[in-house]
């Protein structure tokens, strides 16, 4: 199967889109971590947890419209 230019493109904006979203994720969930008291290793954590969280729910939403599309 030939990926048109068309596509690539589509596909590699969905996924910066993607990181983006995690990362604002992650940096809300810091930031309301240091806001309840916890500590900054506890916060880092806590946003590192909502970046992983964040980037698998995309990610199968992705899958699950990929298939849908196929």
């Amino acid at each position: 199967m030939k990926i048109g230019t068309d596509l690539l493109s589509l596909i590699t904006v969905v996924i910066i889109i993607s990181v983006v979203i995690a990362s604002l994720a992650a940096a809300v969930m810091g930031l309301l971590s240091c806001l309840d008291g916890a500590s900054v290793p506890r916060a880092l954590l806590r946003a590192g947890a909502a970046f992983g969280g964040s980037l698998t729910v995309v990610a199968s939403l992705l899958t699950v419209l990929a298939s849908a599309i196929k």
